[in-house]
């Protein structure tokens, strides 16, 4: 009985904590006050439905207190905190994408006109884009006092995808700029950050608006970082930014503790990333270089195109 009681606290804290976080959404973006309101009263639904479909990492108790303690001893003074400018451009950088049934997030990576049309590419993962070739990208604009003016859907295509990696790529083509587009640190994309450096994430939680939060690097390993920033399911994809705004990383999903062999929780204090290393790597091999290094991207533009009239 005790133990149920236990788990059910364990359950509903994040739940509660996603509701108190609301009213910082509702004041953040009063635009969207009646769309707020239908997420608190549909979440229970929604979460239940995401859970059975979840695919996040797991990690066991054990572990997970030991990352806590880790964390706690080794935690630097500095503070990391963010300039409203900076929480404003990563927003503004912070897409949705949206397919049949579900939906997650991406970060604006790359823009260029070539001719008379604008090419923008969005970093996401792979199981936020699942099977389908194309999605759906939404934009937000924002006002000086960062609530939201407006918002533009947009088709994409999916032009790369890795299930291991977990990494996607969507392109969208339209006639002129869509917005900004999000910096790569130069440094960090080559090398590991280090354990307790100040992060921030940005994501659209269950289909809303991007949403901001901050933690720190709590583990670390050539393929993935767990970080201690609050997320929640459809979060995935999202921008994992520095203190100056730069990106570092994409979030994978929030970490699901392994309580026994038939119960798991989330824990969405505890968000799984792909470190920049990896995405670098990915975007290289993959053929998408100019991503990174934009001269390239007119001759990757030529080479799709020989392709295709090959075919």
């Amino acid at each position: 009985m005790r133990k149920k009681f236990t788990l059910k606290i364990l359950f509903l804290t994040p739940i509660i904590a996603f509701l108190l976080s609301s009213l910082t959404y509702m004041i953040a973006y009063p635009g969207s006050l009646d769309h707020a309101t239908n997420l608190m009263s549909d979440f229970s639904l929604k979460a239940i439905s995401l859970l059975e479909e979840d695919t996040s990492p797991t990690i066991d108790e054990e572990a997970l207190q030991k990352i806590k303690q880790d964390l706690l001893r080794d935690l630097p003074s500095q503070k990391g905190e963010l300039s409203a400018e900076t929480a404003l451009n990563i927003l503004a950088t912070t897409v949705k994408i949206s397919t049949p049934g579900s939906s997650g997030s991406g970060v604006v990576v790359f823009e260029n006109i070539v001719d008379d049309s604008c090419f923008s590419y969005i970093l996401t993962n792979q199981h936020v884009v699942a099977d389908n070739e194309n999605v759906t990208v939404s934009r937000y604009h924002y006002l000086r006092d960062a609530t939201i003016s407006s918002t533009v859907a947009y088709p994409g295509r999916v032009i790369g995808k890795d299930k291991d990696l977990d990494l996607a790529l969507i392109e969208i083509e339209t006639p002129s700029s869509i917005g900004p587009v999000a910096t790569f640190d130069s440094v960090t994309m080559r090398s590991n950050l280090t354990l307790t450096q100040p992060i921030h994430i940005a994501g659209c939680p269950l289909g809303n608006p991007p949403l901001l939060t901050s933690g720190r690097i709590a583990f670390i390993s050539s393929n993935r970082q767990i970080v201690t920033a609050f997320s929640l399911f459809g979060s995935s994809g999202g921008g994992v930014f520095t203190s100056e705004g730069k990106l570092i990383g994409i979030s994978r999903g929030i970490t699901m503790v392994q309580l026994s062999e038939e119960s798991r929780i989330p824990e969405p204090n505890l968000s799984y990333t792909i470190p920049g290393p990896l995405i670098r790597s990915w975007l290289i091999v993959g053929g998408f270089s100019f991503v990174l290094d934009r001269s390239s991207h007119e001759d990757y533009l030529t080479n799709r195109q020989d392709l295709l009239n090959k075919k």
